[in-house]
C-alpha cells in the first residue's frame, strides 16, 4: 500500500510528492510521529511553527486514513 504524508494547515497544503509503500500502516504512523519527536527534540525551535499543522496520511487515491495534529505527535 502506497501512502502520503500531506501537512494541512486551513487552507495551506503541503503536498507529499513521493508517499511511501508500507504494509503496516499503524507501523508507519509511528515512525512518523517518532520522527517528529525527534525534529522537536534535536531543534525544539522549530515546533513553535508546527501550531495550526496536521499530518494527513492519505491513501493513493487521496482519501484520508489518519489525520494527526501535529502539536499532539511531539509531545
Amino acid at each position: 500500500m502506497r501512502v502520503y504524508f500531506n501537512l494541512v494547515r486551513g487552507n495551506e497544503t503541503i503536498r507529499d510528492g513521493e508517499g511511501m509503500d508500507v504494509a503496516d500502516l499503524d507501523q508507519a504512523v509511528l515512525d512518523v510521529m517518532d520522527t517528529l519527536r525527534e525534529l522537536k527534540r534535536t531543534d525544539p525551535s522549530r515546533s513553535a511553527s508546527w501550531k495550526g499543522w496536521t499530518v494527513h496520511v492519505t491513501d493513493e487515491n487521496g482519501i484520508a486514513i489518519v489525520t494527526l495534529p501535529l502539536s499532539t505527535t511531539t509531545q
